[in-house]
């Protein structure tokens, strides 16, 4: 029989609250509801005949194994999706999951109407905050999943469920959950989208790993910050460029530590991309971190390098005035020289003791020194400013 709402299944102990939606693979997906009213996700493969065949009852009965290993593990309810109950219903001639999470709404259509959601529409830093926090959860579950071995393949705003009345707090990973195995070969690779990394079709690279992962993860967390969501129509490789050029351009929105995770996520180089879930969550915390203080606190305390011109005559000329003889102890007709390691050590140490206004660029006020903040990047690098 066809599902509907109001269809019962699994002998009664749910029944569909929605109509069925297509979703990968042959799978339908529909709001439930439990026999002691609690609210739940139901998804549903059918197959041919009285029962399903030898494979696909082998491939469920691994694949539930799974799922209910990875639900079971500390920390799966607040990051995933989770698996409550499943079974077969030989009535309905499906394969039936019942899901659980706070919410069943789609982060994908929240998406598209922004102003309904305002943790979403507004990019004030407490709003950053909370999504943050909600990407920190479902980098979390990404983790967990690779732990056991399993691939998303797709992670994305449609993979998110959320409660819109609890917002941020509610977003949970959905998506994982057997589509791929049952509806679809194994190996048959997901449709070209958001998640896709540009370039996957040629040579090795076009087995799935777990690096892909986090370039979608990436790009989720560009499309939740930025508004990049003119750029869906656009080919892969032309959709990373836009997406690349639009984090580095939101000097305004975004402070550096975002854009240099961002960044990093979606590296054109994948040599250079963040894949390791330690340092993707650590970074993460620093950003919350850095977006829960007040803004009179926020100034970058990171490691820095001091970057000086010796031989700037308005440079010396403006140290001269804060001291610079006395500070080297020069006597005499003896000047200062740029050559002399001495006098140009001496200069830097009086220049780095000078009170220095606040901010994350501070010059001189001969306007020839950087000292203010030109950190050590994320990676290690030195990122210097102009001499």
């Amino acid at each position: 029989m066809g599902l509907t709402a109001g269809t019962s299944l699994l002998r009664g102990r749910y029944e569909l609250a929605t109509p069925p939606i297509a979703a990968a693979g042959d799978a339908t997906y529909s709001r439930g509801w439990s026999e002691d009213g609690a609210r739940l996700l139901v998804k549903a493969w059918p197959y041919d005949g009285d029962e399903p065949d030898h494979v696909q009852r082998a491939l469920w009965d691994a694949e539930l194994r799974t799922l209910y290993k990875v639900g079971s593990t500390p920390g799966a309810s607040e990051a995933l999706v989770v698996l409550k109950d499943a079974g077969l219903d030989h009535e309905a001639h499906c394969f039936v999951m019942v899901l659980e999470a706070p919410g069943y709404e789609s982060l994908g259509d929240a998406v598209a109407d922004r102003a309904a959601h305002p943790w979403l529409a507004n990019r004030d830093s407490r709003d950053r905050r909370d999504i943050w926090t909600a990407l920190a959860r479902t980098a979390a579950g990404l983790s967990l999943l690779h732990d056991q071995q399993i691939l998303h393949r797709n992670v994305g705003v449609d993979a998110l469920l959320f409660d819109s009345d609890e917002g941020a707090e509610s977003v949970r990973l959905g998506g994982f959950e057997w589509s791929v195995r049952l509806g679809q070969p194994l190996e048959a690779d997901p449709p070209e989208g958001w998640a896709s990394p540009p370039g996957r079709d040629e040579g090795e690279a076009s087995v799935w790993r777990p690096d892909d992962d986090w370039f979608g993860f990436g790009m989720l967390c560009a499309r939740l910050l930025i508004d990049v969501e003119s750029y869906a129509g656009n080919d892969p490789l032309t959709r990373h460029r836009r997406v690349l050029r639009a984090i580095a351009t939101a000097t305004r929105s975004l402070t550096e530590l975002e854009r240099s995770l961002l960044g990093r996520l979606i590296a054109s180089d994948p040599l250079e991309r963040i894949v390791r879930p330690h340092d993707i969550l650590g970074a993460i915390r620093d950003i919350v971190r850095l977006l829960s203080a007040p803004p009179t606190e926020r100034e970058d305390v990171r490691p820095y390098t001091l970057v000086v011109n010796p031989k700037s005559t308005s440079l010396t000329d403006h140290l001269l005035k804060q001291g610079l003889r006395e500070h080297l102890e020069l006597t005499g007709s003896e000047t200062y020289n740029p050559t002399d390691v001495r006098h140009t050590g001496g200069s830097l140490r009086l220049h780095a003791s000078r009170p220095r206004r606040r901010g994350p660029l501070c010059r001189s006020q001969a306007g020839l020194c950087n000292h203010g903040r030109t950190p050590l990047g994320p990676a290690g690098r030195t990122e210097q400013g102009p001499q």
